[in-house]
């Protein structure tokens, strides 16, 4: 090996040894997150039955005191037996 990939190799691993020793030194801290309860419910489109459609299933759970946590779409299988299915996931 040349004089300058040695010197170069050198020098990143003195680098990458700064790095861990200075996070093994001195950690930051963290905040551990609040606790959530999670709850998932499959929600239907728009020609579902009164009660299972997506804005009815988003206001019954935020009267609940549910928060929106993220909408989950599946979707349709390759064989076309199955279409998409919408869940939302909730958190308290």
């Amino acid at each position: 090996m040349d004089r300058v990939l040695k010197t170069c190799l050198v020098l990143i691993v003195l680098f990458l040894a700064v790095i861990a020793l200075r996070l093994i030194v001195s950690p930051q801290s963290v905040h551990a997150q609040a606790q959530y309860k999670y709850l998932a419910v499959r929600a239907y489109g728009e020609n579902a039955s009164p009660g299972n459609r997506i804005q009815d299933v988003l206001d019954k759970y935020a009267a609940d005191g549910w928060e929106l946590a993220a909408p989950i779409y599946l979707g349709a299988d390759t064989t076309g037996t199955s279409f998409g299915a919408l869940y939302l996931s909730f958190r308290k």
